[in-house]
């Protein structure tokens, strides 16, 4: 039974006599039982989660492969499948015996559950495993997220206690996301002297943007004139009745059905004027330019769209983001 930890600190010094670790322990008998463990070389304890799971966390302190596999024998023999109560017990367990199959498996059901898990648990999963695993997370092909926003609010709470977290900015489709958190991303990058890592990000949304009119396809104005006209055509003639019909049911007739024409006439003049709104949030949008003293400018205009409905636009910015 040897210790890579003491071993190594013992090369490093050794006049030392003794070693210290602070752990999160669950069980108030675990120190008892590891004691007894050292003194006898038997490890009794009663094998639930709650002593497994400090049995382990004591081998990964002290680098002891041991513990960490009689751990290891416990989450295998105990979980089918992965969930989120045992999903650090399986995690750990393939982490320690390098098993990347398993490993794949874990980063894809944390992926795919990160729109429906509730923040505190995002943020301790994240922070216990660190910057590679959730880098991994959000290059993830089975990523599921309720927004672009939620992203950068679970990043920016990382960072605020790791400012390495904030570079991940870079796999989010900043252009998506709403002004409010396009302020926080500016405050925060500017309080921590980041903004070598906002202004590129911003840089590449605005890029993404800028594209859109290559790929906005406007419908024809004029082709509408023919329709309008064929309303008209479809309208019916007061003089063209049968001699046997009444008058006045005729012209009550009548009445009904230019009613139903100017009903459709203005709808299509209602059509052409979300087309032109488009058309003029379009204009507004590409004369921005690339610098951040337009990026409010440029949101705004995106929010307007939004409010007025203007799905053209809307359809353009998600063909030039996923094509």
């Amino acid at each position: 039974m040897t210790s890579k930890f003491v071993h190594d600190e013992y090369l490093r010094d050794r006049s030392i006599k003794s070693v210290s670790k602070y752990l999160h322990l669950s069980c108030n008998n675990t120190i008892d039982i590891i004691s007894n463990f050292f003194k006898t070389g038997v490890l009794r304890f009663e094998n639930d989660q709650s002593h497994n799971r400090d049995i382990f966390e004591v081998g990964k302190a002290f680098g002891m492969e041991f513990l960490t596999n009689v751990f290891c024998t416990f989450v295998l023999s105990s979980y089918k499948e992965i969930n989120k109560e045992n999903f650090n017990d399986i995690y750990d367990c393939a982490s320690i015996q390098n098993d990347t199959k398993k490993i794949n498996e874990c980063v894809a059901f944390f992926a795919s559950n990160m729109f429906d898990l509730q923040e505190e648990y995002k943020i301790s999963t994240i922070k216990r495993y660190g910057y590679d695993f959730f880098e991994r997370i959000l290059t993830s092909k089975s990523l599921k997220i309720s927004s672009q926003d939620s992203i950068i609010n679970t990043i920016i709470t990382l960072s605020q206690n790791d400012i390495s977290f904030f570079s991940l900015i870079n796999y989010v489709k900043v252009e998506f996301c709403s002004q409010n958190v396009i302020k926080s991303i500016h405050n925060f990058a500017t309080k921590h002297s980041l903004e070598y890592i906002s202004s590129q990000v911003f840089m590449d949304a605005l890029l993404n943007l800028s594209t859109i009119s290559d790929k906005l396809e406007l419908p024809n104005v004029n082709d509408t004139s023919s329709e309008t006209k064929r309303h008209k055509i479809q309208a019916p003639c007061g003089n063209n009745f049968d001699a046997n019909t009444n008058p006045q049911m005729l012209q009550h007739s009548n009445v009904n059905e230019f009613s139903t024409d100017m009903k459709l006439n203005i709808s299509h003049i209602e059509e052409l004027h979300k087309i032109d709104n488009s058309n003029e949030n379009m204009r507004k949008l590409i004369s921005l330019r690339k610098v951040e003293n337009d990026f409010e400018k440029i949101y705004e205009i995106l929010n307007k769209a939004s409010a007025e409905g203007d799905l053209l636009r809307l359809r353009s910015c998600m063909i030039t983001a996923y094509s």
